[in-house]
């Protein structure tokens, strides 16, 4: 059933207020109320028949609207994640300066004591050559 026809037919039975619709206000009026008391039950199966219908339309259109919003949060949760990728990625940077800074106290380290070898020979050679020239001259 087409919501138009629905939204009608619910006018035409209960009016969408209190006082009722041109149905509800026929069955209810002295004059006919032993005439259509037996259709009495009949109209209110039928407007609730079409209450019905409406809030299965109205369920249909939450379910499509709920299953959007979960496709667009399932694109942002996406996107989250391909941000939070590169934030890993730009933190290996932190990792490779650490790195590099270890390498190059270490490299130093080893130059320094490399140099205070070299430094300690130099001098042991220099004192030899001292030696050497006031032994033979």
């Amino acid at each position: 059933m087409s919501k138009e026809f629905c939204e009608r037919l619910m006018k035409e039975i209960t009016g969408g207020n209190s006082e009722g619709g041109q149905v509800a206000k026929s069955l209810v009026q002295p004059d006919n109320l032993n005439k259509y008391v037996e259709f009495y039950p009949l109209f209110k199966a039928l407007s609730k028949m079409v209450f019905l219908a409406v809030t299965m339309r109205k369920e249909a259109n939450f379910k499509r609207k709920i299953s959007s919003g979960q496709r667009q949060c399932d694109k942002l949760d996406a996107k989250v994640d391909m941000q939070k990728a590169q934030i890993n990625a730009l933190n290996v940077h932190n990792e490779v300066r650490s790195e590099a800074d270890r390498l190059f106290r270490d490299e130093l380290d080893f130059l320094k004591t490399k140099l205070e070898k070299t430094d300690k020979h130099l001098l042991e050679y220099e004192e030899k050559l001292e030696n050497l020239a006031s032994e033979f001259f």
